[in-house]
């Protein structure tokens, strides 16, 4: 099946250029997201105050799109080089290695979202009892079962011949944006009623009506801040997908894979990958806690080469 991407294939085009520029491009967007994500990990993992519940999905997240950066574009890149190069064996390992991990932290970091989504949804809708309910152990019991019917799908979507699992991948999917717009739409409307009290809180000329909207006021401050993350992360997410689903548009209607199409989905999914390094930007532009923790991790990180450097001079 693989074989058949050559047939018809001129020895030299331009095609051979748009090949290349898709590689170094991917090269480059690997370089970024890998330490990216990585610092979010480590900064995650090694600071125990960031060691919320929250912070596993952000966590769930990362590691998904550290492994695009580190799996999935290297493979993009040699499928592509490969296909430069008329290699049909080295064509399509790459390209099963490629579609593979693709799905899968695709669907990783869908089903992720959705999750974050509606933890900042219970996070409101609970209040009091939120911290009792939502546990570490918990959510990453939660995220271990994403990580698995994710790649489980994945898998199945790509090899089996039956229709059910693109059935089930489709109603995952369905299901997923059906959560989200349902918890952003509630989210919005109790952020506003929450809003409207303190404002009449504040109105009051009561001294403990004064203190209690001034506490509510900060509370709902900080969830405003986090849900306006998820808010970011959400449309960055989404924004990624939108080349994909134009280039869809032809090829639906021309009704064949042409070297054209097949150029554009490139691209496309080249774009869908750089969502890995928007989302580490999102973390710590938005989240102070993980902007000053991530800060200090790379000074120190700095401080440790620095002696390293300054150890191998006086040895020398």
């Amino acid at each position: 099946m693989c074989g058949q991407t050559f047939l018809h294939y001129p020895e030299r085009s331009y095609n051979d250029i748009l090949l290349v520029l898709l590689a170094v491009l991917n090269i480059i967007i690997s370089l970024v997201a890998m330490p990216s994500n990585f610092l979010v990990i480590h900064t995650i993992v090694k600071r125990p105050s960031l060691r919320t519940a929250s912070n596993i999905l952000i966590l769930s997240l990362a590691v998904s799109d550290f492994g695009v950066g580190l799996i999935t574009q290297p493979a993009f890149c040699v499928y592509k080089l490969a296909e430069l190069k008329r290699n049909i064996g080295l064509f399509c390992a790459s390209y099963w290695v490629y579609m593979i991990t693709l799905f899968s932290f695709g669907s990783v970091s869908f089903a992720t979202l959705t999750a974050i989504t509606l933890d900042r949804f219970l996070a409101v809708y609970l209040h009091l009892r939120y911290q009792q309910i939502v546990t570490i152990q918990r959510y990453g019991i939660l995220v271990a079962s994403l990580w698995l019917c994710s790649v489980l799908t994945a898998l199945a979507k790509i090899f089996a011949e039956s229709w059910v699992p693109s059935i089930f991948g489709g109603l995952f999917l369905i299901g997923g944006l059906l959560v989200n717009f349902v918890c952003i739409f509630k989210i919005s409307r109790i952020v506003q009623r929450h809003s409207r009290q303190i404002r009449q809180q504040e109105a009051s000329v009561q001294i403990h009506a004064q203190q209690q909207s001034v506490q509510q006021s900060i509370d709902m401050r900080r969830y405003k801040k986090s849900v306006n993350t998820v808010y970011c992360v959400i449309f960055a997410f989404v924004l990624s997908y939108v080349p994909t689903i134009v280039v869809l548009i032809p090829y639906y209607v021309v009704q064949e894979y042409t070297r054209t199409i097949r150029l554009l989905f490139g691209f496309a999914e080249t774009f869908i990958m750089f969502n890995g390094v928007l989302n580490p930007i999102i973390y710590c532009w938005k989240v102070k806690e993980i902007r000053r923790a991530a800060r200090a991790v790379w000074r120190r990180m700095g401080c440790k080469e620095e002696i390293e450097t300054l150890g191998q001079t006086s040895d020398g």
